[in-house]
């Protein structure tokens, strides 16, 4: 099993202390590609022109290092001045660092809010998007998913992919763990709040060790748990599924996702397993799960699509009913799983997050 770090919850706000020109960047849809950055950051050589201290606002997370691919989820909220809520756009940057942040240089991956209103993310010497997304009007959801080893990383915003494998800025390089989330704001007046920031390493359970569970923060309204999840065999018998405390049997699950050993998904309804539509498995195939959860309706729906596919996939289960001995569950803590048999079931890129 690999390293495994505790989701973590926080809130970071920064306040955007000085107007800049942000330049004319093009939309991340436009094949041409902007260098443009915050107009205000000194050069990295140059000793005279050192930040302000409020000019970057960041809090630690959960390191890790070298070797650990990590996932980062976190909602961005904003204000684009003191009475004009998210509706103008601004000019700020949200990125992941290894000590402290004195400047856009000393971020690895990095996603910027840009002054034509459209999410980009840093590649290299380079900010671009291989999708367009409006951050304007709405909180945007932010999915992080890092490679240390090689310098990649690839970025969703509420459900989009907006980057694939792209480079760390050139100046990190080398960076071999993770352990800040840092942003700033450029626009004169504008807010930004980085909130439900959760930071998932990769963790997996083998068969032979009984249950595995993994704590997050307790979640008692509506919120969303994402996760990759593969088995050996097109025959395994394998749950993954949610739970009050930890679970120490199958009926301990509120919501729960099955690969059953006809090589079908399904999740359960109250009392059985169902599927909205046949969804089936292959051996070694990498599955992304994505759980909507509604703890006080006890209701929760599922989405299942192949790991390399854009978007959530198909519906697996439409708002279906928790397992009838949950029906008095007040609150989620933890995502537990158990393969039978010889089978296992191996759990990566854990994220949770409310909405």
């Amino acid at each position: 099993m690999r390293g495994l770090t505790t989701l973590l919850a926080v809130w970071v706000v920064a306040v955007g202390a000085c107007a800049s020109d942000p330049g004319t960047p093009g939309e991340p849809a436009d094949p041409s590609e902007t260098t443009d950055e915050p107009a205000d950051d000194p050069a990295p050589d140059d000793p005279t022109t050192p930040l302000a201290a409020t000019d970057w606002a960041s809090t630690p997370i959960p390191f890790v290092a070298y070797f650990h691919d990590v996932s980062v989820a976190y909602t961005i909220r904003w204000t684009a001045s003191a009475d004009a809520a998210m509706t103008a756009p601004i000019d700020a940057v949200v990125g992941l660092a290894n000590g402290r942040v004195d400047a856009l240089t000393d971020l690895g991956p990095i996603v910027r809010l840009n002054p034509d209103g459209f999410l980009d993310v840093r590649d290299g010497a380079t900010y671009r998007a291989d999708a367009v997304v409006d951050y304007r009007n709405a909180p945007v959801a932010i999915v992080m998913s890092i490679d240390l080893e090689n310098r990649r990383y690839s970025v969703e915003a509420n459900g989009v992919q907006i980057a694939t494998n792209y480079g760390f800025l050139a100046e990190q390089a080398q960076m071999v763990r993770v352990d800040t989330i840092a942003s700033r704001v450029e626009t004169d007046g504008a807010t930004i709040e980085i909130a439900d920031l959760v930071v998932g390493p990769e963790w997996c359970s083998v068969a032979g060790q009984g249950w595995v569970n993994l704590e997050f923060p307790a979640q008692s309204g509506a919120f969303r748990v994402q996760f990759d999840a593969q088995v050996p065999y097109d025959a395994t018998d394998a749950v993954i599924g949610l739970s009050t405390g930890a679970p120490a049997a199958q009926a301990d699950l509120a919501a729960a996702v099955r690969f059953n050993p006809s090589g079908k998904l399904e999740a359960r309804n109250g009392s059985s397993y169902a599927a909205s539509q046949p969804i089936g498995y292959a051996a070694y195939g990498i599955y992304r799960v994505t759980m909507e959860v509604d703890v006080a309706a006890k209701r929760y729906s599922v989405n299942v699509a192949p790991k390399d596919e854009a978007g959530p996939g198909p519906r697996l289960a439409g708002d279906y009913a928790f397992r009838t001995e949950q029906n008095a569950a007040a609150a989620l803590t933890r995502i537990g799983m158990l393969a039978g048999g010889n089978g296992y079931v191996r759990v990566c890129n854990v994220m949770v997050w409310n909405y």
